[in-house]
């Protein structure tokens, strides 16, 4: 079937929503479309992890935190009763060596990663790039700074791993793709089976038969005749009691609906643990790990035989008491089970040791026989363990594990639960309901559903969502309508616009509070310019967002939580966003808060979790109001639910109220909550404004993939809507050309710059666009911005480069100067902290463009004018503003910065603020506060209250900022003052000779050549007369006298040594030109031969000594 026609086919079934409505016909149909999806999803997956791995570098898989490098095999053990335990970790790892060193601790630290316990992994030779063949597969045991611990299920090759440098690298599960393909066939074997005994659940849930048929293959007294009256919960209320007392008395199948906080899951293991007390085998599964070991848990407790299956690493530590594995411990194998392993490591130290290979080979060969023995001591003890369990709990695709199929043999359970099967693909659900005779789900199709990767959205709709529209609901399901969680006014939002308005708070929780005036706040960024950022990754397909601004109003909104006494636990930060993950991550690392105790994650990370407050940053905030996929009512119902006691809500209300649902929720928090302007927190230096960009190439992305995710919710919105909307987009559309031609003005004037340096130049723009420097140079700064460095620098940058960054760090208001003579300059930016500084800043600013600009001059008079015409006309507009601008709409800010904020408030409020231009307002206060739309009545009042408070808590701090200006003007002007006179005293003889003429300063220097220029001890000169009687040093160009005539005594020996050694080594080179270095044979022979003349000389003189005496005599 064609995707396009999948695809629709889905839409139309969600959209309908008609009780009845079915998505297929019969069984093949589903079989055969569930089939062609999962091919679909599984290409998907193997072509994007494909296009990582092979595209990308190993340090980029590291960076992206899917591979960790440069690791060696240390230690190799048999655990996990049976399992081989691999340990890696840096080369110089050790565990004693790195608590006495801190610095071999900080370079031996694994880089962080995303791997966890449970991950699927491949182990790789280390290479550039991965060609897809590893060494090894396993299971990430363990993870910590220094090392992983891989678990494999059989025994690998020691050799070969601890001869190489390794790489750790994440892999796609096949394991689960391949259940999922196994799960089709037995569907259809067993669809076809008439004495399968869930036969009728198979008619039900496919063909469409009627859920309330009395079923044949269950036993009457396992149907529950009449309500149950003791629970073993005692204070469960009527809808939990009512949902139990249904699905025990259903015949195939009941759904348990549990919106966020109305105790789901302790209604299923009420419900597994009455089902057990009826005399029924239970196997109770979820879609993930986590959700499993909740039911565990809470079931561990009670005096039910609950077992545990699946790896290890993959449970919490809590219940390791009722895994398999730890079972097999009580069994009477356990000590045959015990003395095999220790022999196993044993063996495996053997291997360890230099041992010939002939020994290796057989204790090879011992190894394999010693874990098939293992392995069936290890199964006898299983089916010991069986027979005495009553719960079996796994995921749902570990109901596939082969242990079902080698020990539970044809064992078949009267009742399957499945927990969140609201989040899970329905294919993963039908694993266990092959299991059973009839099955109960739980969950909430109302918030997020499985991740899907694929085009084709069939699988998408999960089992729960489609059997709750395929039946009629009371025939099938029961709503959970008391919650436990959350304040009434947080639940009311989600009840009214999400579940109909049937939700209601426990008294317990609907007044909770952290002690503040509100329980909603909303801060509105609209008109304040924190416009989102893309960022986009060479090695991913996808492209994720983040927006500075709402990064710095969610640190501020921490730090008041923390004032009002709580704990760092108990906050939360939810954004839609990876890259604001990241982001808030970081700012919060720099600023000393620790990312350990506050968790900040995405809407799909908190899904299942709570906190007493939530922060949410919406991210979105662009010209095209485009919010892409928080358009998906669930994603927000989801984000908002996590709150006990307070929701503070993060976003531009112009680009989220384009969606319906989204301006719905607004308007709530408007209405039942505080409102504040992001504008209030103009003047704070934690705050940074102006500070997203968004270029063509980047509205066309946001424009494409808005028009795909608010199809739905445009066919919703009124004609006057679609109006408004159409202006929007004209009014962009000029935008566009706008900028468009203001890029190709920019791109021309660096070509009519200096030719000199051309080849220098025009390099960079080959490689990178204005726009992509713009881009480039944002998020740098915006980094450098959260760290707590006082100064960014680049290095070696010519004009083009140098024009972009002047232009972003003025949008900054950073100080910033072009260093250097050439063409090629270094440029410097700095944070300023007062409005003195950014007075500076303007100066220095003026003083790099105008050295630029000189350079330029000289090979392009035009160019400079125009660039000077420009600069007048941007003066002119800057005065005409401040005399249009009225004075005290902003405050704390300094007086550059001041012309920005007031002209951009000015636009915002100008329809609402009307004001004379003679009227005066005093400094630093509003006289009339704008109140947001929607504020009426006491709040009305209210709000104006808290914006004058605001505004004269400001004008103190601006008070004191000036007087503190004012003393350190005076403090500088005294230095410089000081300064000064000391200057004019040390060059008074100086500024003498400066007034004379040519004529007398040439006399003077022939004057002052007339005495020595020695400086002596006490700072004076020699001033010995040596015009007649004296000496000329050829080094520095000055006459001396006698006493200090020597080079080595006036200052110059450096220089004479200097001089001394050049002509000696022109000498020496002079001598030895041509000549080549001696052999040893050659320097033998001229040794022999040495000392032959030597000897030679010797018997000379002996025999001369005769005939002296003789002359004597």
């Amino acid at each position: 079937m064609d995707k396009n026609i999948e695809t629709n086919q889905v839409q139309l079934f969600n959209q309908q929503g008609q009780v009845g409505q079915r998505m297929y016909k019969d069984g093949m149909e589903f079989l055969q479309r569930q089939k062609k999806m999962l091919e679909d999803e599984h290409a998907e997956e193997m072509k994007e992890h494909e296009f990582i791995i092979k595209q990308s570098t190993c340090s980029d898989l590291e960076e992206l935190g899917l591979a960790v490098n440069r690791l060696k095999l240390k230690s190799v053990k048999t655990g996990l009763y049976g399992r081989t335990l691999v340990t890696f970790a840096h080369p110089h790892y050790s565990m004693d060596k790195i608590k006495e060193s801190p610095q071999l601790a900080k370079m031996v630290k694994l880089p962080e990663s995303k791997f966890q316990s449970g991950d699927n992994v491949s182990i790789y030779k280390q290479s550039l790039t991965f060609d897809g063949n590893p060494l090894e597969k396993g299971v990430i045991f363990k993870k910590n700074d220094y090392k992983f611990v891989v678990a494999f299920d059989e025994e690998v090759n020691e050799n070969q791993l601890s001869n190489e440098v390794i790489s750790i690298v994440m892999e796609v599960n096949e394991v689960t793709y391949n259940r999922f393909l196994k799960c089709l066939q037995n569907i259809e074997e067993k669809y076809s089976d008439v004495n399968f005994k869930g036969s009728q659940l198979l008619r039900v849930l496919l063909d469409g038969s009627d859920p309330t048929n009395p079923n044949p293959n269950i036993k009457p007294v396992h149907i529950l005749s009449k309500p149950i009256v003791d629970f073993y919960k005692k204070d469960l209320n009527e809808e939990q009691k009512d949902a139990i007392n249904f699905c025990l008395s259903s015949q195939t199948i009941g759904l348990i609906h549990g919106p966020p906080g109305t105790g789901k899951t302790m209604t299923v293991c009420e419900l597994i643990y009455q089902a057990v007390k009826m005399g029924l085998r239970v196997l109770a599964c979820a879609g993930s790990n986590i959700a499993v070991d909740n039911m565990v848990e809470r079931l561990a407790k009670t005096d039910l035989k609950v077992m545990r299956i699946g790896h290890p690493a993959r449970m919490l530590p809590t219940i390791y008491e009722q895994c398999l594995d730890n079972k097999l411990r009580k069994t009477t194998c356990f000590k045959e089970l015990k003395a095999l392993k220790q022999n196993i490591n044993k063996q495996l130290q053997k291997l360890q040791k230099d041992i010939s290979y002939g020994e290796k080979k057989e204790i090879k060969k011992l190894l394999t026989e010693l874990r098939k023995e293992m392995r069936e001591q290890e199964q006898l003890s299983i089916k010991e363990v069986i027979q005495d369990t009553q719960v079996v709990c796994c995921t749902n695709s570990g109901a596939a594990d082969y242990i079902f199929k080698r020990d539970f043999g044809k064992v078949e359970f009267d009742l399957v639960v499945i927990d969140e099967c609201a989040q899970a693909l329905e294919l993963s659900c039908w694993i266990p309901i092959l299991l059973g005779k009839r099955v109960v789900l739980a969950g909430d199709h109302k918030q997020l559903p499985p991740t899907i990767k694929s085009k084709n959205q069939g699988l998408s709709v999960t089992l729960f969502d489609r059997v709750l529209k395929e039946f009629q609901p009371e025939n099938v399901s029961r709503l959970l309508k008391v919650q436990y969680r959350m304040n009434q006014q947080i639940m009311e939002w989600s009840s009214q616009y999400v579940y109909g308005g049937q939700l209601k708070a426990h008294e317990s929780v609907a007044t909770h509070s952290i002690g503040g005036e509100s329980i909603l706040l909303f801060i509105d960024t609209a008109g304040a310019k924190m416009g989102e950022t893309i960022n986009e990754n060479a090695n991913d397909k996808n492209k994720s967002k983040s927006n500075l601004g709402e990064a710095d109003l969610v640190k501020i909104i921490f730090e008041e939580l923390k004032l009002q006494g709580l704990q760092e636990k108990e906050v939360g930060v939810i954004t839609p966003y990876n890259a604001q993950v990241d982001l808030i991550k970081k700012l919060f690392e720099n600023n000393n808060i620790n990312t350990q105790q506050v968790e900040v994650s995405t809407v799909d990370g908190f899904q299942g979790r709570e906190k007493e407050c939530i922060i949410i940053s919406m991210v979105r905030s662009n010209p095209l109001n485009q919010v892409g996929f928080l358009s998906d009512y669930r994603r927000m119902n989801v984000a908002v639910t996590r709150a006990r006691k307070f929701v503070c809500l993060i976003g531009d209300s112009e680009t989220v109220s384009s969606d319906k649902f989204l301006d719905e929720m607004v308007k709530y928090f408007q209405e039942h909550g505080e409102v504040r302007s992001a504008m209030e927190y103009v003047g704070m230096q934690d705050v940074h404004f102006n500070c997203g960009f968004i270029d063509d190439k980047a509205k066309k992305e946001i424009k494409a993939e808005g028009n795909k995710a608010n199809q739905s919710a445009q066919q919703q919105k009124p004609k006057s809507e679609g109006q408004k909307k159409q202006k929007n987009k004209e009014q962009s559309k000029k935008d566009d050309d706008k900028q468009k031609q203001q890029n190709e003005n920019a791109k021309k004037q660096p070509e009519t710059s200096t030719k000199k340096h051309e080849h220098q130049e025009q390099e960079p723009r080959k490689k990178f666009s204005e726009e992509e420097l713009k881009s480039q140079y944002t998020r740098e700064i915006s980094i450098f911005l959260m760290s707590s460095a006082k100064e960014l620098k680049y290095d070696q940058i010519n004009s083009f480069q140098r024009r972009v960054l002047h232009e972003l760090a003025d949008s900054f208001k950073l100080y910033h100067e072009s260093i250097g003579t050439s063409a090629i300059k270094d440029f410097v930016i700095r944070k300023i902290a007062n409005s003195e500084g950014t007075q500076k800043n303007k100066l220095n600013d003026n003083d790099s463009n105008s050295d630029d600009d000189q350079e330029e001059s000289k090979q392009n008079k035009e160019g400079e004018e125009q660039k000077q015409d420009t600069k007048n006309k941007k003066k002119n507009k800057k005065k005409e503003q401040k005399s249009k601008l009225p004075q005290g709409i902003l405050i704390g800010t300094s007086d550059s910065s001041n012309q920005k904020a007031n002209s951009s408030t000015q636009n915002i409020n100008q329809s609402d603020v009307k004001q004379p231009e003679n009227t005066k307002v005093s400094l630093g206060l509003s006289s009339n506060p704008v109140v947001p739309e929607g504020v009426q009545g006491d709040q009305k009042n209210q709000y104006q209250e808290y914006v004058l408070k605001k505004q004269q808590e400001q004008q103190e701090k601006l008070k004191q900022q000036q007087l503190l200006l004012e003393q350190q003007k005076q403090q500088q002007q005294q230095k410089k003052a000081n300064k000064q006179k000391n200057k004019d005293k040390k060059e008074k003889k100086d500024d003498v000779v400066d007034e004379l003429d040519d004529l007398a300063f040439l006399e003077k220097l022939a004057e002052e050549k007339k005495y020595c220029k020695f400086q002596l001890s006490s700072g004076k000169k020699c001033g010995v007369y040596v015009e007649m009687l004296g000496s000329d040093c050829k080094y520095c160009d000055s006459r001396y006298c006698i006493k200090h005539g020597l080079p080595e005594d006036h200052g110059c020996g450096d220089k004479v040594k200097k001089d001394a050694r050049e002509a000696f080594q022109k000498q020496f080179m002079m001598q030895h030109r041509g000549e080549k270095p001696l052999r040893q044979d050659q320097l033998n022979n001229l040794q022999s031969r040495l000392q032959d003349k030597i000897k030679q000389n010797i018997d000379s003189r002996k025999i001369k000594q005769p005939e002296k005496n003789e002359k004597k005599k």
